[in-house]
């Protein structure tokens, strides 16, 4: 004699959306590093002190593994970001520590973007 029941439906859907998930997931850390990135990097042309431009223009990311990777290829870039101040018409002078900061901000989003992308596959 059974006295509970119990029928639990619904599994194999979250199975499969788990399946898909672990096989997506690189896809998705790729998409959020690709975007943090991209956004850092127009961060860094957007603030950067412009003499020459050079230095701005030598600004370039991608994505290194489980890295998003901006570089400023250029001697001086650490100094001219170490320097106080703005000179007018040329920019500030932390332009890396600015774009950092805003990338830490805007980062959350990124995130949560790319997830309601995978959700909506």
């Amino acid at each position: 004699m059974v006295f509970i029941s119990i029928n639990i439906t619904g599994l194999d859907e979250i199975i499969s959306n788990l399946e898909r998930m672990r096989s997506e997931s690189p896809n998705i850390i790729h998409d959020i590093l690709q975007h943090g990135s991209d956004f850092m990097a127009n961060q860094m042309r957007a603030n950067a002190h412009v003499v020459t431009g050079r230095m701005k223009g030598s600004i370039n990311n991608h994505v290194a593994g489980n890295e998003g990777v901006v570089e400023v290829p250029v001697p001086y870039a650490q100094i001219e970001n170490k320097r106080v101040g703005s000179k007018p018409g040329f920019g500030p002078h932390d332009f890396a520590d600015r774009a950092l900061s805003a990338t830490a901000q805007i980062l959350p989003s990124i995130i949560m973007s790319a997830l309601q992308r995978w959700t909506s596959l």
